[in-house]
C-alpha cells in the first residue's frame, strides 16, 4: 500500500514497514498537509492517492484519521456501536431464535400486564426485532480500565474489523509515550498487521520499527 502526494519525493509505502512517520518542520505546511488529508478522510477532494498495486483506494473507507488518541473510544462511533449489534443481532437470530422470540412475548405481556393494572386506555408497539433490544442495552466496547496504549490498540482492532480501515493516522503520537512504550506498541502493530502513519510537527528519535522522513522548513525532503 502507497499513499503519494505531490508534497512528497516519492508515496509513503508500507510494502515492506508497518509503520511511517512523517515529521513536517514548516509549520503551514504541516496545517495545510494535516487538514488536506483530513478533510480527504471525511468524503472531501483533494491530492492524496491511496494506492496498493493498480487499485486506487477510497480514502474516506480506507482511513481512520485520529486526531488525538486522549479521546479515543468507540463508545462515540456510531458506525461500529452499529455494527456490533448487526453482528448481535445475526447471532441472536441463527442461533438463539427461540429464546428471543420467548423474550419477546415476555417483555410484550409484561407491557401488556402493566397498562391493564394502571386502568388506562394505552397503546403500545410491541418488539419484535432483536435489534431494538440490543439498543435499550446500551452495548459497547469495555474501555474502562485500560492503559492509554491498550484504547488505541483496541480501538484500531475495532476500526479494522468492522470498519474496514485499512491505514490509521495518527497526530504527534511520540509525544504521548517514553521510547520504550512506543517499542511495545509498535511490536503490536507489526504483529497485528496495522499500518499506521505518524506525523509529526518536530524531529523525534525513530524506533528500529517505523521508517522515518523529514520535509523541513525550506520544503526539502530529508
Amino acid at each position: 500500500m502507497k499513499l503519494a502526494h505531490y508534497l512528497l519525493n516519492d508515496p509513503i509505502s508500507w510494502e515492506k514497514i508497518n509503520i511511517n512517520t512523517l515529521v513536517i518542520e514548516n509549520s503551514k505546511q504541516y496545517r495545510d498537509f494535516l487538514m488536506e488529508l483530513y478533510r480527504q478522510s471525511l468524503g472531501e477532494t483533494g491530492n492524496f492517492v491511496l494506492s496498493h498495486d493498480l487499485e486506487i483506494f477510497n480514502i474516506q473507507k480506507s482511513v481512520e484519521f485520529i486526531e488525538s488518541i486522549i479521546g479515543v473510544n468507540a463508545e462515540n462511533n456510531k458506525k461500529i456501536l452499529t455494527a456490533i449489534t448487526k453482528e448481535l443481532t445475526e447471532i441472536a437470530i441463527n442461533d438463539y431464535n427461540a429464546e428471543v422470540m420467548q423474550a419477546y412475548n415476555a417483555l410484550n405481556r409484561l407491557i401488556s400486564d402493566l397498562i391493564f393494572n394502571s386502568g388506562r386506555d394505552l397503546l403500545f408497539d410491541e418488539i419484535n426485532d432483536i435489534s431494538q433490544l440490543l439498543k435499550l442495552y446500551n452495548i459497547r466496547p469495555d474501555f474502562d480500565n485500560l492503559s492509554l496504549a491498550e484504547k488505541v490498540l483496541l480501538y484500531m482492532e475495532l476500526c479494522e474489523k468492522y470498519l474496514k480501515k485499512t491505514l490509521f493516522v495518527f497526530l504527534n503520537l511520540h509525544s504521548y509515550f517514553s521510547d520504550q512504550e512506543l517499542e511495545l506498541i509498535f511490536k503490536s502493530f507489526v504483529y497485528k498487521g496495522h499500518k499506521a502513519l505518524i506525523i509529526e510537527r518536530y524531529d523525534v528519535k525513530a524506533s528500529k520499527l517505523e521508517n522515518k522522513r523529514i520535509i523541513d522548513k525550506d520544503l526539502c525532503e530529508i
